[in-house]
């Protein structure tokens, strides 16, 4: 028999599409949300929605669903409303600025709070929506925010893991959207699963080596759900927003509207400029990146892509 536990308040921070799948994810467990949004919306049974982010701390758990871009700013001022004593989590698939940085380093660097966690892996907005069953992983090294956050949203249909490799599961979750962007155009032009098997299994060794120079401590969370799990699920066929945009690029639709089409938001559009700008500043070799950076910039085309994976590495694999 499952454990009952008394309903919590989980404060939301972020009315997207993502965020409002969380609220309802959280209200089906029974328990209470105060979802804090620039733009209006209506209040339901047991979520309260607010433009006024102060009543988010009323919650013991914090859920930050935001662009990565936005984070700097929204953690500013949420940080005059929080203390110690709230527990953090983020969703996000992005990282921060020209030097990559975590977005539980904006978290802790602009806000009191230091148990601080992150929601990553194949777990997708339709699934939170539609209450089928789908898995993901808390990485954290604190166990109580592990707790919450399977309190609040762990059921039958939801299996939350737990790593305690924060910066590890992170990482993987900002690199395998980019990854699943590729993915998503590879398919668009239907490239071969063989060709397809050699994009994931390259890029999966190339985002560990970014994952390296940005301090992961244990590249070995890549081979978890977070990482080749997450991948599994995007090869498996899983339409998530990085998939969409990768098939409409394949299209050759530009990229600006291919972004207007897309139902969110996509980290990765603007993230895989960035880490290939890093890998490139490093000397870090990434072809892979590199190829999918020109492909938003439309300066590739499928047969140079191929020939940005298919080429013999620089260190081995």
């Amino acid at each position: 028999m499952s454990e009952v536990h008394s309903p919590i308040t989980v404060g939301i921070v972020g009315g997207g599409g993502f965020g409002t799948a969380l609220a309802h994810a959280v209200k089906r467990k029974g328990h209470r949300v105060v979802q804090w949004s620039r733009r209006e919306g209506e209040s339901a049974d047991r979520i309260r929605r607010t433009s006024d982010i102060s009543e988010v701390a009323t919650g013991s758990l914090i859920v930050l669903a935001v662009r990565s871009s936005h984070a700097p700013e929204i953690c500013s001022t949420l940080g005059r409303h929080l203390d110690g004593r709230h527990l953090v989590i983020h969703v996000s698939r992005g990282l921060v600025g020209k030097e990559l940085t975590r977005l539980s380093e904006i978290i802790q660097s602009r806000t009191p709070c230091r148990r601080i966690g992150v929601l990553a892996g194949p777990i997708v907005q339709s699934a939170l929506r539609d209450h089928t069953p789908a898995g993901g992983v808390i990485g954290t090294p604190f166990p109580e925010v592990v707790d919450a956050a399977q309190i609040a949203l762990a059921g039958p249909q939801l299996r939350l893991c737990a790593s305690t490799d924060l910066v590890g599961v992170e990482l993987c979750s900002a690199l395998m959207g980019m990854l699943a962007l590729c993915v998503g155009y590879a398919m668009g032009q239907q490239a071969t699963p063989a060709a397809i098997a050699l994009l994931v299994t390259r890029g999966l060794e190339e985002a560990k080596r970014i994952a390296e120079s940005l301090g992961a401590p244990n590249v070995g969370t890549f081979s978890g759900l977070a990482g080749l799990g997450d991948l599994a699920a995007v090869v498996a066929g899983d339409p998530r927003p990085e998939v969409v945009l990768g098939r409409h690029l394949a299209g050759g639709i530009h990229l600006e509207e291919a972004l207007a089409r897309s139902e969110n938001y996509v980290e990765s559009a603007r993230l895989t400029r960035e880490i290939a700008a890093y890998a490139r500043d490093r000397h870090l070799d990434a072809p892979i990146s590199q190829a999918i950076s020109n492909i938003l910039d439309g300066k590739h085309d499928l047969s140079d892509t191929i020939h940005a994976w298919m080429a013999p590495p620089r260190r081995k694999e």
